[in-house]
């Protein structure tokens, strides 16, 4: 936690997640509840965001802003954050795990070949469920090609 940071003290939000207390019966976000104390409400379009960065439970003013989304992807990536707070670059179209890369996969792009070059001979889904240890709906898709879409 940067030194200068004011930890909320009350209930949390998960394990070291977003401060939280009860206003009129409903759950508040300490920090927006903080903010709105000191600068009245939030207005349209925005978020009370951190600028501390990675420490949701700083309720010190001087570190909340209210900012739009885009504003916060811009400042974060001024930082050298991702919008998406992660510090690496998306994945591409070919980098992403597809097919049998996937760890829950049950088929190989082989399988995949020869499930379609079976059913366009006349094989039933049902059948090729039973041959393949797969269910008849994850055939029918392969065949009409709206899975595995990658596998000639």
């Amino acid at each position: 936690m940067p030194n200068s940071c004011k930890e909320w003290t009350g209930s949390r939000m998960g394990t070291g997640g977003y401060g939280y207390l009860s206003v009129g019966g409903k759950r508040v976000l300490a920090h927006r509840w903080i903010w709105e104390q000191a600068n009245g409400p939030i207005p349209a379009g925005k978020q009370v965001c951190h600028t501390c960065l990675d420490h949701p439970g700083c309720v010190e003013l001087t570190h909340l802003v209210a900012l739009t989304p885009k504003e916060k992807i811009a400042a974060n990536a001024a930082r050298g954050r991702h919008p998406h707070n992660y510090n690496f670059p998306p994945l591409t179209r070919e980098q992403r795990a597809r097919g049998s890369r996937m760890g829950t996969s049950k088929l190989t792009e082989d399988q995949v070949i020869e499930i379609r070059r079976l059913r366009a001979a006349g094989q039933t889904i049902t059948s090729l469920a039973a041959d393949f240890g797969v269910s008849n709906p994850l055939i029918s898709m392969i065949a009409r090609r709206v899975i595995w879409t990658h596998v000639a």
